[in-house]
This record gives C-alpha cells, structure tokens and sequence, in this order.
C-alpha cells in the first residue's frame, strides 16, 4: 500500500502561514502548486515518483516539464 504525505520539515514550514504561495514551472511559469493556511493544492494530476526515496514531481501540463512538489510518498 502506498500513502501520500507531506514531509515533516516541509510541514513546519508551512503551517500557521497566512499567506498564499504559488509555486510555477520554472520554463514556462505555469501555475503548479498553491499553497494555503493547511492545504497544498498541486494543479496537475500527473506525478512521477522516485522508487528509491519517494519524493515526487508534478508534471507542467503545458510545456511537459518536471517541477519538485512537496510530498513525499513511503510503502507500508
């Protein structure tokens, strides 16, 4: 089974922050990642997981490129 979380350190970061945060691709500035009081919302349903150590990429719906998202991804 595998289960999708935030990772800690990430977390921290995030939580009690007011603010918005929008995270866009790097090529073509496209939204991917918006980020709220407690919710992370990543625009794309398209993920790419690393086997060996979990971490996740979103896929640019428009110039087909990979942004870093935060969420990691562990097997129980």
């Amino acid at each position: 089974m595998v289960l999708m979380a935030i990772e800690q350190s990430e977390m921290d970061r995030w939580l009690g922050s007011e603010e918005i945060e929008v995270r866009r691709c790097p090529g073509c500035r496209t939204k991917i990642l918006i980020r709220e009081a407690d919710t992370i919302v990543v625009k794309n349903a398209i993920l790419r997981v690393t086997l060996r150590t979990g971490d996740a990429s979103a896929k640019c719906p428009r110039c087909k490129g990979w942004v870093e998202v935060p969420l990691r991804y562990v097997a129980q």
